[in-house]
């Protein structure tokens, strides 16, 4: 995936590239929080919940604006690996994770910008989301997107 992010707010959860398997409860996200950074996140079904079982914050602060190359390498159930501008960010294995949970299903790419806001959201993690003008406009430009299944 290759996008520039939009003028980040507090509240406003950019994740231009993340994968999901709702049935099996499983999820890999790279998701840019409000105007505190990039948090890495990968979920597996513990207990037949949707839960995260790994999670780092990789880079802090506004981001803003920035344009960056992202990848997901992803063998089910052995290994995730994060990359930003073709370099590993961080790899996963079930050993990093809580209780060894670790997604092993086939999943889908997806990219969107979301609110974090309402009752269930806490607003200590993206920041309290200000409601915009209808004039105002948030943009996240994908430049470019690409998917390889890799045979094993």
């Amino acid at each position: 995936m290759d996008v520039t992010l939009p003028t980040m707010k507090p509240g406003l959860v950019a994740a231009p590239l993340w994968t999901f398997n709702d049935k099996a409860h499983e999820e890999i996200d790279f998701e840019f929080v409000g105007t505190k950074g990039l948090q890495l996140n990968v979920w597996a079904n513990v207990d037949n919940q949707h839960k995260s079982v790994w999670l780092k914050w990789i880079q802090l602060g506004d981001l803003s604006g920035k344009r960056y190359r992202l990848g997901i390498e992803y063998e089910a159930g052995k290994r995730v690996a994060f990359l930003i501008d073709g370099k590993e960010a961080a790899v996963v294995t079930p050993a990093d994770t809580l209780g060894g949970a670790f997604p092993n299903k086939p999943m889908k790419a997806y990219f969107d910008l979301w609110v974090a806001a309402g009752a269930v959201m806490d607003a200590g993690w993206a920041g309290k989301w200000e409601p915009m003008p209808a004039s105002d406009k948030l943009v996240m430009t994908i430049h470019g997107y690409r998917r390889t299944d890799v045979d094993q």
